[in-house]
């Protein structure tokens, strides 16, 4: 038996109710989008690669590697960068200050040292990495050209299958864009309001300002032979990153001789340099984390197929 070499996608009628026909249309959404997020990975990934730079192969500074394939013009730009763990920092150096109270008894830091153990920190939580970006020159021209319109999809798209892309050239391109413009179709037409219309039946089901929301909620939603079970849930977020800048920004003025900032620390000369209350940087240290935290909702469901096993079973 011959192997098929291409697929054809058809992007269902967008569907934004929760029936029977919604969730087909959904869950048929939602595998056209791995499937085609899959294209735009791989040639994604074979575009940058063509760059030769990589994690291994960092270049010092930017590097802009222009590319043609039948006209189709465009750069990856490439570029070293940091992977930053700012919740390790944080970690260390709130460790720090609970050893030198608990264990050290101590009431007073040492304002150089304390600068010095937070540098180390940070630069021992900091990863070199690569950083790339593909831009097209002509990327208008290409939409237009191939058809793509926004909003809209044509009723099939011919797709490969099983291609790695190692040898690239337009049709390669054009293929990532057809990708690219189904996904984002598929995304804000099919599946996000199928997802913001249980949502909002959970919300009222329950009877909770989503906005306001303290603990986990729970509810299941029928709509005739199909259950969803959701649930939404309340998560802390910090930017450990924006709390960390501040304790830096402050030690640095504190070194710098900012009087005021000086003050409100209690700063005065004992023996080996300049000293700082402990009590007031773990304040500012907390109050730096209060400040950056929020709370988001995350919203999950997951289809219950009890009632559709009820309803065959009933008609057996």
């Amino acid at each position: 038996m011959k192997r098929a070499n291409t697929i054809a996608i058809q992007v269902p009628e967008p569907i934004a109710e929760i029936s029977e026909k919604g969730f087909r249309t959904f869950k048929v959404a939602e595998q056209q989008r791995s499937f085609v997020r899959s294209i735009d990975s791989a040639i994604s990934k074979a575009l940058k690669a063509s760059s030769g730079w990589s994690k291994e192969n960092i270049p010092d500074e930017l590097q802009k590697t222009e590319f043609n394939y039948g006209g189709i013009e465009g750069e990856i730009a490439s570029k070293p960068t940091s992977s930053v763990s700012h919740k390790s920092i944080y970690e260390g150096f709130s460790r720090y200050l609970n050893d030198r109270w608990n264990f050290d008894r101590r009431r007073f830091l040492n304002i150089h040292n304390t600068t010095t153990l937070l540098d180390e920190l940070i630069n021992s939580s900091t990863k070199a990495t690569l950083e790339q970006k593909i831009k097209l020159y002509n990327q208008n021209e290409l939409l237009e050209e191939e058809g793509i319109l926004e909003w809209t999809v044509p009723p099939k798209t011919i797709f490969p299958l099983n291609e790695t892309y190692e040898t690239l050239n337009r049709e390669a391109i054009v293929t990532q864009a057809k990708a690219k413009h189904i996904e984002n179709y598929l995304k804000n037409q099919i599946i996000e309001p199928f997802n913001d219309e249980l949502k909002f039946r959970a919300a009222s089901s329950l009877g909770i300002n989503l906005a306001n929301l303290r603990k986990t909620e729970r509810t299941t939603i029928y709509q005739g032979n199909r259950a969803f079970n959701v649930q939404v849930i309340p998560k802390r977020t910090v930017s450990y990153a924006k709390a960390m800048s501040e304790i830096r920004s402050d030690l640095a003025s504190l070194l710098s001789g900012d009087d005021e900032l000086r003050s409100e620390y209690k700063v005065r000369r004992i023996g080996n340099g300049d000293q700082m209350s402990l009590r007031r940087i773990a304040k500012k240290l907390d109050d730096s984390l209060q400040l950056h935290t929020k709370t988001v909702n995350r919203f999950e469901w997951e289809y219950d197929p009890i009632l559709e096993f009820a309803a065959i079973a009933t008609a057996e």
